[in-house]
């Protein structure tokens, strides 16, 4: 039973994760009608930006992830302004690509300032673990399911 719980929780876990990246895409369509075959690069982006904030400059998590929104809010308004603007009225395949084309230029973006060395990233919730039903549960993948919730219920309120 214990493996049981313990394979459920980090699926369920890696699954909120999923979700909430999946959030961004869904957001994007609502308001454009797009879909941004380059939204995972910008999540990439994300992340390290938040890894650097943390790890370089020694901010404390929640600063990085201000941090990290200011950034993608700065690079999401230069990309629109300067690649997807000039499309509206456009046939909508001709956005679909851009944006596909968009993702490896993201991409070769982040391996140019960081490089291709795999970085560890910091603890910033806790990484413990609690007994659950029997089996030894991480504590971050409690928080990860906890404010995914969170971040779901806010968008379906939103959007209802």
């Amino acid at each position: 039973m214990s493996t049981f719980v313990q394979l459920t929780v980090t699926g369920l876990s890696n699954g909120a994760i999923l979700a909430l990246a999946a959030l961004g895409f869904v957001l994007i369509y609502k308001s454009s009608a797009v879909i941004n075959f380059a939204q995972g690069q910008f999540l990439l982006i994300g992340a390290y930006v938040v890894w650097a904030l943390t790890v370089d400059a020694g901010l404390h998590w929640s600063l990085a992830v201000l941090g990290a929104v200011l950034v993608a809010i700065a690079l999401g308004l230069l990309v629109e302004r300067l690649i997807l603007r000039p499309l509206v009225g456009q046939p909508i395949i001709s956005v679909i690509m851009v944006t596909i084309g968009l993702a490896p230029v993201l991409g070769a973006l982040v391996l140019l300032i960081w490089g291709t060395t795999p970085r560890a990233f910091p603890d910033f919730i806790p990484s413990g673990s609690v007994d659950l039903l029997g089996a030894q549960v991480g504590e971050s993948r409690l928080w990860a399911i906890g404010l995914v919730g969170i971040a779901l219920l806010a968008f379906a309120l939103f959007f209802t």
